[in-house]
């Protein structure tokens, strides 16, 4: 048995679909709203199709997210579900804004072996476009470090835990991690 259809009267026709900027300048890898204007606000059929004209430069997301990839300029075109209505577009430039500095918010370390700790790092400038840090150790049997930062001391020795922005592994910051046998 089928839902009722909505009466008439209840039924809010699109009459409009708009976008809340002719351009706009976004950074890489920071999804941003397109600002998709639909009237009525209460209209039936808001759905529309978003896309990019080069998906190299900015791809649109399951969420309806502008993301932007690398430096560049693109058409983004707002096509509405709604019969009778035009599309829109808007210029959207991309700008990938490198990591400078990189911080471990952690001076050098002393374990002993089973137990662990968890160290927290910060890319700079805070609107890089890329803010994912990318922990190493130089000794994994030593001290092991997973991609939230945290530590394990596994044995005896000295490890070297490095992390790094991502996209850029001379954007870095190193603590050393003692491990002591437990006493």
């Amino acid at each position: 048995h089928e839902p009722a259809a909505k009466p008439a009267s209840l039924i809010a026709k699109t009459e409009s679909v708009k976008l809340a900027h002719e351009s706009m300048t976004i950074s890489a890898n920071v999804p941003t709203d397109p600002g998709i204007v639909v009237t009525p606000a209460d209209a039936t059929e808001q759905g529309v199709v978003l896309t990019s004209s080069d998906e190299s430069i900015a791809y649109i997301d399951k969420n309806g997210m502008i993301v932007g990839v690398a430096n560049g300029t693109v058409t983004i075109t707002c096509d509405p579900v709604a019969e009778g209505l035009g599309n829109v577009t808007m210029q959207v430039t991309v700008q990938v804004i490198e990591a400078t500095d990189m911080e471990i918010h952690s001076e050098d370390l002393m374990l002993p072996v089973g137990r662990h700790t968890v160290i927290c790092a910060t890319v700079s400038p805070a609107n890089t476009s890329y803010k994912k840090v990318i922990f190493l150790t130089s000794d994994a049997s030593v001290a092991s470090i997973d991609e939230y930062g945290e530590i394990v001391a596994l044995k005896a020795g000295t490890a070297i835990i490095t992390a790094h922005a991502e996209g850029n592994e001379s954007i870095s910051d190193s603590i050393t991690v003692t491990v002591t046998e437990p006493t």
